[in-house]
């Protein structure tokens, strides 16, 4: 019986055995894979009939401090990139009040609907920002999802930017996104049972 494809990373997928050569030789095999959808962010928007923009409110999940807006000052097709920028906004405070206020836009996109994809290997090439308090996404799945690539800001997982986190050109940068799958996968496999954690 056929191995079923493995997650192994969030950008990548494996068969059985392929991670450890591939770790060997710094290479991996497409053999038997085709490329079935990519998106190599050539033009100068992004292709809506691919993708979505999501909107989200501040502290819509994991307490993060971004609100997701669709806005060209945060989501840019450049020069074969997709750029997710996060910008940063400071106001004064309550009147009489010396504290700032910051506020924080970023960029959320998906798949959802468009590019669903259960088995295959998935590749994201992507410089992701320095700095504490910031989290880029790459997400394909093991069932029939869909592709997301998002920056975070700030949340209970990563923590929140510090001073030394910089806002100024400083984004998600992603030169492409590929998918490769095989002809056909035997779904003949027993999945994993839940597991309950005891603690003592």
């Amino acid at each position: 019986m056929k191995k079923r494809v493995l997650s192994a990373m969030p950008s990548q997928t494996f068969e059985e055995g392929a991670l450890d050569a591939a770790q060997q030789t710094g290479k991996l095999s497409y053999d038997g894979y085709k490329k079935v959808w990519s998106d190599e962010f050539n033009g100068d928007s992004l292709n809506r009939a691919d993708w979505n923009v999501e909107t989200h409110e501040k502290g819509w999940v994991n307490n993060e401090l971004q609100e997701y807006v669709d806005s060209a000052e945060n989501i840019q097709v450049k020069d074969g990139k997709l750029i997710i920028n996060p910008v940063k906004k400071v106001t004064d405070g309550d009147t009489g009040s010396t504290k700032e206020i910051a506020s924080y836009t970023s960029g959320r996109v998906s798949t959802q609907n468009k590019q669903t994809f259960i088995y295959g290997r998935f590749e994201c090439r992507a410089k992701v920002p320095k700095g504490q308090g910031t989290l880029a996404y790459p997400a394909p799945f093991d069932q029939p999802f869909y592709i997301i690539l998002n920056l975070a800001v700030g949340g209970s997982w990563v923590g929140n930017p510090n001073d030394e986190t910089s806002f100024e050109n400083n984004p998600y940068v992603i030169g492409y996104v590929r998918v490769y799958q095989k002809d056909s996968y035997d779904e003949d496999v027993k999945r994993p049972g839940k597991i309950s954690l005891v603690m003592s």
